[in-house]
């Protein structure tokens, strides 16, 4: 850290760069330095362009980009409209966000807005009236402001400085990040200018992809910091599911020894974290409520009061806020059990330990996860690993004896203390959402041209990899009578379509991400949040989890689509998980796992043990010196590489009539001869490798990926685009020549 102050014979430090009112409120706060990050970003803020800020969480790269843009704003001639954009991809971001500068900005008299789903009318409308100083906003209330006022837009941002962009590596490569590079080129159009872009991250893999994603082709300056080297207090306890051998129903058996390790997990978690703020991470929705209520149910069995709080992005607003206001009070000691929601930005203070039941697909979650503890000085992050595993009886399945969950956590855990990341993914087609932004841009300008929307999408937008004819043949498939999102005027303007103004007009249009039709779900008049409910959901005396707790529907209503609920007397509600992409250095550290002896002391006694029968097994079936393993009629194929590849090789397969199926970390590949196969392998190894056109009759498009207005491209294109954004087909021929060494 640098001293705030600096010697006269010394050049002019970062800290004297801020406007004087900057000044002041940092002295205010008490802050003995600037932190390294704050130090290098300042002048670069200051001179201005677009940047990259990559450092840990919780190490002052929030401030690093304000304090500096607040400075030129209070600096620079004053200028009608906005002067700066914060972008987040959470509303809780945008709230956290607003209530950390309130104090700044009231000190250096520039007013702060938050604007989202959940801020009142009122407030936005005054807002946007008398635009001036900072927009905290989500993308898709900025696309509604383009929208339903495109003919403000260059009043409203006329004086714009520059656009944060909090989390950027949750944009890059997705629908949303998609959308956001749009918004932000046809924002740079409606004003004439380019603006600054800032983008922050922890978790940026390759900094030249992210500076690619942030801006194309220009020169994107970038500071990374990295952490504080402080190593992580790591521990890894597995718990065995142990079948019971009475019971002969093997369905009954195997839900009975999940329920049972569910339940010591939650009391280990209650004996460890009571009397201590700390978050606890699970990797879908349901287990988030599993373990909630199970806590919840340790402490009314212990008679004590309940400290865990579940944290999801079905709960409602209401119950989410209180478990953040909880935690961050510190009055009494509170735990949150949270998906996703709580890995970023959110700020609820220091926390003692964060616990991850089951492994995490990435290393970028995890790393954010664990940056969440060991913010107090002398104090250490703090990682706890529960891992489930099948028991080590040396039958069933090989992947079952591999014991893959745990071979995961560890290599997970191994990564992390390496430093390594994912790379942000390359910008694909993301065909669907240029359908909304043809959409969206028609409807913010009254009517364009075809030639306009491809020079300003395609040519100058995100959107570069579209070629002419595409977006031909996607504008004519609009314009079907079936579909009748566009059509065209006689002078050649194209306009919105009967279905495509009904489309726009709802408030559903503004996000590019699919809404599934959800059902609030009510508890004596109180709202609990909302679910996508099965049809056995919809039945009257269906168990639902929600809010920590267990419930019965007791009323169903269609029409306002609501699930009235009392409290349930019975045991566990449906569960359900979620498809991970594994990235293929994490297949390949699990593979190094096998094959060596490296011992982990932060292992308990049952992990040890069943990876020592996991390395057994890998060495039993020949996976040491062979990637092909024959298994009755087919061929299991461990070629310990990434969900992405597995894919593209199994694509690869169904090109020449051979089922394969992908289950990372293995490819089942139904072909009964061991020639033949190697024989397919050695030619694609050899062969250049498949492109999206030789493909695209062999993607089965109902279990491909379904995004929002996938219905308006033509089907050819459709999988053309699921094949280049979800699958690395440019990775079979290194693939198979690894599988036949």
């Amino acid at each position: 850290m640098q001293d705030l102050q600096t010697s006269a014979s010394e050049a002019i430090s970062p800290f004297e760069q801020l406007a004087r009112p900057v000044q002041k409120w940092i002295r205010k706060q008490g802050w003995p330095a600037l932190r390294d990050v704050q130090n290098l970003a300042i002048p670069k803020v200051m001179a201005g362009g677009d940047l990259i800020i990559a450092a840990a969480t919780a190490s002052g790269k929030t401030e690093a980009a304000f304090l500096p843009l607040i400075s030129r704003i209070l600096t620079a001639p004053s200028k009608l409209g906005f002067r700066a954009i914060y972008l987040a991809p959470l509303k809780s971001l945008v709230n956290d966000q607003h209530r950390r500068l309130e104090s700044l900005c009231e000190d250096v008299r520039l007013p702060v807005h938050k604007w989202h789903g959940d801020v009142a009318q009122a407030l936005k409308n005054r807002a946007r009236k008398h635009p001036e100083g900072i927009l905290l906003i989500t993308p898709e209330s900025l696309e509604a402001t383009f929208v339903n006022r495109g003919t403000e837009v260059p009043a409203i941002f006329g004086g714009l400085e520059a656009v944060i962009i909090d989390e950027l590596h949750a944009f890059i490569g997705t629908e949303r990040g998609i959308q956001l590079a749009s918004l932000l080129a046809r924002l740079e159009k409606a004003i004439g200018r380019p603006v600054d872009r800032i983008g922050l991250s922890a978790t940026l893999g390759n900094m030249q992809l992210a500076a690619e994603a942030l801006r194309p082709a220009t020169k994107v300056a970038t500071i990374e910091v990295k952490g504080s080297g402080k190593a992580v207090d790591l521990a890894c306890r597995v718990f065995e599911r142990c079948r019971d051998e009475v019971n002969d129903d093997k369905k009954t058996a195997k839900k009975e020894a999940e329920a049972a390790v569910d339940r010591l997990i939650a009391e280990e978690l209650f004996d460890e974290f009571c009397g201590s703020p700390n978050l606890i991470f699970a990797n879908s929705r349901s287990d988030v409520e599993t373990f909630s209520y199970l806590l919840r149910e340790t402490a009314e069995q212990r008679g004590v009061i309940n400290e865990f709080l579940p944290h999801h992005g079905k709960l409602s607003k209401e119950l989410r806020e209180f478990a953040e206001r909880e935690i961050r009070s510190k009055s009494q000691s509170r735990t949150i059990v949270a998906t996703s929601t709580l890995e970023m930005g959110v700020d609820i203070g220091s926390v003692e330990n964060v616990a991850q039941i089951d492994p995490p697909s990435s290393i970028a979650s995890l790393r954010q996860r664990v940056g969440r503890s060991g913010r107090r000085e002398g104090q250490k992050p703090a990682l706890r690993l529960y891992v489930r595993e099948d028991e080590a009886d040396g039958s069933g399945k090989l992947t079952s004896q591999l014991h893959l969950d745990l071979a995961q956590g560890l290599a997970v855990c191994e990564l992390l203390a390496e430093g390594w990341c994912e790379p942000p993914n390359r910008v694909g087609l993301h065909l669907s959402t240029l359908v909304h932004q043809i959409m969206a841009l028609i409807a913010q300008r009254g009517g364009c041209t075809a030639l306009t929307l491809y020079q300003d999408l395609c040519l100058h937008g995100p959107f570069r990899n579209t070629s002419p004819e595409m977006f031909q043949v996607i504008l004519r498939s609009m314009a079907t009578p079936e579909r009748m999102l566009i059509e065209q005027a006689s002078d050649g303007t194209l306009l919105l379509g009967r279905k495509g103004e009904k489309r726009v007009e709802h408030f559903t249009f503004y996000a590019v991400f699919s809404t599934p039709e959800e059902f609030r779900v009510v508890a004596s008049d109180v709202v609990l949040g909302t679910i996508e409910p099965e049809p056995r959901d919809l039945v009257i005396g269906a168990p639902i989890a929600i809010a920590g707790r267990r419930w019965d529907v007791c009323d169903v209503n269609l029409e306002s689509k609501t699930l009235k609920v009392v409290p349930s007397k019975r045991g566990n509600a449906p569960c359900s998980k979620s498809d991970l992409v594994i990235h293929e250095r994490i297949a390949q550290k699990i593979r190094e796992i096998y094959a060596g002896n490296m011992d982990f002391d932060y292992l308990d006694d049952t992990g040890r043990r069943l990876l020592d029968a996991g390395r057994f097994a890998f060495k039993a079936a020949g996976l040491e010196g062979s990637a092909i393993i024959p298994s009755g009629a087919h061929f299991e194929l461990f070629p310990w590489t990434g969900t992405r590849e597995l894919r593209a090789l199994a694509m690869a397969f169904r090109s020449r009539g051979i089922d394969a199926q992908v289950d990372f970390p293995v490819l089942f590949v139904r072909l009964g001869d061991y020639e033949a196969l190697v024989g397919h392998l050695t030619e694609m190894a050899t062969a250049p490798p498949p492109t999206a056109e030789d493909l695209v009759g062999l993607c089965d498009l109902k279990t491909a990926c379904h995004e929002k207005f996938d219905f308006a491209v033509p089907e050819e294109l459709r999988a053309e685009a699921y094949l280049r954004d979800h699958v690395d087909l440019s990775s079979v021929p290194r693939i198979a020549r690894a599988i036949i060494g």
